[in-house]
């Protein structure tokens, strides 16, 4: 700039601008499309219960406080896991 042309800063400046509007309208366009198909955040239980509980059936945080769950009245306390292990070694155990 100081040495240069200083009407390229200018250019560049606003090459830099219409990127950036550029790509947030096609991220939004994008984002709008893809809504149209699928949901793009979870419903408020999903949320209040735990993305950890509700999309992948466990729990982060096993011991000691953890998130705060929001459950209807006829709920159980704590959802089924999508898939029960058995403790080591108890293959053998009948």
């Amino acid at each position: 700039m100081l040495f240069g042309n200083p009407a390229q800063l200018g250019i560049q400046a606003l090459a830099v601008a219409l990127a950036v509007v550029y790509s947030g309208a096609l991220s939004y366009g994008l984002l709008k499309l893809i809504g149209l198909l699928v949901p793009l955040k979870v419903g408020a239980r999903e949320e209040g219960l735990g993305l950890d509980v509700s999309q992948h059936g466990e729990e982060a945080y096993a011991r000691g406080e953890g998130a705060i769950l929001i459950l209807d009245h006829d709920e159980p306390a704590y959802p089924t896991p999508a898939a029960v292990l058995e403790p080591v070694g108890a293959e053998g155990r009948s």
